[in-house]
């Protein structure tokens, strides 16, 4: 609707936003009662009625599509150029990483340290590049909401796996099954 009343193409904006209007808020109150959910509420604990459609068949898991939103031709270009400046052992650990990912290999997990300024960033943006340039999906953590700044999409691990910032025995991540979350790490091919 936005888009097209940006683009002028809407007639009668007024008529069409109050024709959709009880489409609108029903499918509001759907998203709110998939959120509520989230936090192990319903409706009735919440004392608002729920929607009177079920909008899942009709629904984008919109973090895979923020997941993929990106031009997989820029993308491989950017791959072309930060691999031409790998040094061999940034080369090595990248040549591994994917060909463990391309091949399903196990064990997949991978550390690599190092001191400030020896291209682990560099390293970790150029994997993220290659596996977008092929339309994977790539999710990018850090513990910092700094330190995720430098890294492509990137997030704090806390805020896309839901990780209690107050962390007990009993804490756990609040990551439901038939979640958006759930279904985009699912569908995730790499994580940094």
């Amino acid at each position: 609707f936005a888009v097209n009343l940006a683009d002028s193409e809407i007639l009668d904006p007024q008529r069409i936003w109050d024709l959709f209007q009880e489409r609108r808020i029903d499918y509001g109150l759907w998203l709110l009662g998939e959120n509520l959910r989230d936090f192990g509420m319903d409706f009735a604990g919440a004392r608002i009625r729920s929607s009177r459609h079920r909008w899942v068949d009709r629904r984008v898991n919109v973090l895979i599509s923020e997941a993929l939103d990106f031009n997989q031709e820029v993308e491989a270009e950017f791959n072309r150029q930060s691999v031409s400046q790998l040094s061999m052992g940034q080369h090595a650990a990248y040549d591994i990483i994917v060909d463990t990912i391309d091949n399903n290999r196990r064990p997949n997990s991978f550390f690599l340290h190092g001191s400030a300024g020896r291209g682990k960033t560099f390293l970790y943006k150029s994997l993220c590049h290659l596996f977008n340039s092929r339309g994977q999906i790539v999710l990018c953590v850090a513990s910092s909401g700094i330190a995720s700044l430098l890294l492509p999409n990137g997030s704090t691990a806390h805020s896309r796996f839901k990780i209690p910032i107050e962390c007990t025995e009993q804490s756990f991540c609040n990551v439901r099954a038939q979640s958006d979350l759930a279904d985009l790490l699912r569908q995730t091919d790499l994580i940094i």
